[in-house]
């Protein structure tokens, strides 16, 4: 655990500075290892201002110096969304998966991990300012003659080109909003979603899961490939990406 502490104090004058006199606050606590004071200030934060990666990142720290693991790792994976190629939120990460002996879902192909090590808001930055050029590029076509057309013809092709490539990243990324995170230890699932329902089972603290359907206060949960599935409450299985919306 004293390298999470380590990797976490990095970011705290940092954090500090970004969110103000109420992050100093926690970041104090959580430097006198009161890691239950750190976190709730911290899940306040949150909040109140919504996602922000130094916030996430010393939350999940401070959840694994407690051993909550599954929510540790929640909160890890929600700052990955917003910087997925974050090397010491990575290693943050596995520090938690290992305590709880829960392994990465398999990559998929290299094309699908290069789509998907940029977050949705770097694609559709990427998306917004291609769409943005391609009428100039189009305006200057019509008023140039010859070999300038030329120039024209090869800007606006790899403006599409990058457009086609943003696309495929926004819809590379628009899994992640199925994703969740088991927190419950373990979590129960059950064949419907009631309390008394019988169950079919458990999911380990910091699985991850698909999340179908939400009702009464249950997920309908998918895990291992299909090869388990079942309702879990609510209260045991969280979103990856908070209040999402689901077609």
């Amino acid at each position: 655990m004293k390298t999470i502490k380590l990797i976490t104090l990095g970011f705290l004058l940092l954090g500090g500075l970004v969110q103000g006199a109420d992050f100093k606050q926690a970041n104090a606590a959580y430097a006198a290892g009161k890691y239950s004071e750190a976190a709730k200030s911290y899940e306040e934060i949150l909040k109140a201002d919504g996602p922000h990666i130094s916030v996430l990142r010393n939350v999940g720290s401070a959840y694994y110096q407690m051993g909550e693991n599954g929510k540790a790792i929640l909160a890890f994976e929600r700052a990955l969304v917003l910087t997925p190629r974050d090397p010491d939120l990575l290693a943050n990460l596995k520090l938690a998966q290992d305590q709880v002996a829960v392994y990465p879902v398999a990559e998929g192909s290299a094309w699908q991990s290069f789509l998907e090590r940029y977050s949705t808001r770097a694609w559709s930055k990427i998306a917004l300012v291609t769409a943005m050029l391609l009428p100039f590029a189009a305006l200057a076509w019509c008023f140039r003659k010859g070999k300038e057309r030329i120039g024209i013809g090869m800007f606006a092709a790899a403006n599409l080109t990058m457009l086609a490539l943003a696309f495929a990243g926004l819809d590379a990324r628009s899994g992640e909003y199925k994703r969740g995170i088991i927190i419950g230890k373990p979590a129960t699932v059950r064949i419907s979603p009631f309390e008394k329902a019988d169950d079919r089972g458990t999911l380990g603290e910091g699985r991850e899961v698909t999340l179908g359907q939400e009702t009464s206060g249950y997920f309908w949960v998918t895990a291992d490939g299909g090869r388990q599935e079942g309702w879990v409450a609510a209260d045991e299985v969280v979103p990856v990406v908070p209040e999402r919306k689901m077609n």
